[in-house]
């Protein structure tokens, strides 16, 4: 089981309320060990960022009639999904020789969105949105819940 949680005022709390559901689920009594590989990863703000920012970057190609064809020689519309594993993900590999962003460290985003975003102005790319941040999340967070 997957369980995502906030440290705050030093206590781990649920992140959402599936987490906290899951949470419950649990033997009320036992003990869990939880094994932090690496405190320096990312974080599932970070996380949500990526693809906010990827299905921005989407929208603005679209909104632009930039095919993908236009940027990698294939004939379709992009989404995030198409952002991330073809434009996102292989600058993450170019520069750190990670295959996963899962494995990035929370200081390796700047260049790795600096980049993208150079590479998309070189190809003509216009208005690219800029990385979200807590705020830009907070907002995404409370459109998701109203739905």
């Amino acid at each position: 089981m997957k369980l995502n949680l906030k440290k705050q005022y030093g206590q781990l709390i649920p992140y959402s309320n599936e987490d906290k559901e899951k949470l419950d689920r649990l033997k009320d009594g036992a003990i869990y060990e939880i094994d932090i590989k690496d405190a320096d990863m990312r974080t599932v703000t970070q996380n949500r960022a990526i693809h906010l920012w990827c299905d921005m970057l989407a929208n603005t190609m679209n909104s632009q009639n930039m095919i993908i064809q236009d940027v990698i020689k294939l004939n379709t519309k992009w989404d995030m999904l198409k952002v991330k594993e073809m434009i996102f993900k292989p600058v993450v590999k170019s520069l750190y020789t990670k295959d996963s962003t899962t494995k990035l460290n929370k200081d390796e985003f700047e260049l790795i969105i600096d980049t993208v975003i150079r590479a998309l102005s070189y190809k003509g790319v216009e208005d690219i949105p800029d990385f979200p941040d807590r705020k830009s999340l907070e907002f995404e967070n409370k459109k998701e819940i109203k739905c």
